[in-house]
């Protein structure tokens, strides 16, 4: 089944529609170059080493360590109001070269206590509306 989200970027962003497909699958999944291999993240139409223009999307382990995160105390959206404060995390991605990703924190309604370096692993949420959305959580 079709998320909002996810039809939403199959027409306005379908670069990013496989890692939606692949979060309503709970699976994180990223773009890996035919040519040299390199994993990117967020998806570009062309690799950032080599400049090829093909990519298979690639399954990967949901882990890597924090590299650095913002909490937000103030509700900007009435459906923020339940989760508020929550907190976005970059996460440095556990693969052969630097990848980074950003996303929330599953748990949302503290300001955590986290340090850079904290292992961090992924996870699958779904909405009430549906969407389903990678989230991360200390390990």
């Amino acid at each position: 089944m079709s998320s909002k989200l996810l039809r939403s970027a199959e027409v306005l962003a379908p670069e990013l529609a496989p890692y939606l497909r692949g979060c309503t699958q709970e699976m994180l999944v990223v773009p890996r170059c035919n040519q040299c291999g390199h994993y990117q993240f967020p998806p570009r139409s062309l690799c950032r080493v080599c400049g090829h223009d093909t990519f298979a999307w690639t399954q990967i382990a949901g882990r890597g360590s924090l590299y650095s995160w913002t909490t937000t105390h103030r509700v900007s959206a009435p459906e923020f109001r339940p989760i508020t404060p929550y907190t976005v995390v970059v996460v440095s991605l556990d693969l052969p070269e630097e990848l980074r990703m950003v996303g929330r924190l599953r748990q949302t309604g503290i300001v955590p206590d986290l340090h850079i370096g904290d292992a961090m692993t992924c996870s699958f949420e779904t909405l009430t509306n549906g969407d389903v959305l990678a989230v991360w959580s200390p390990r």
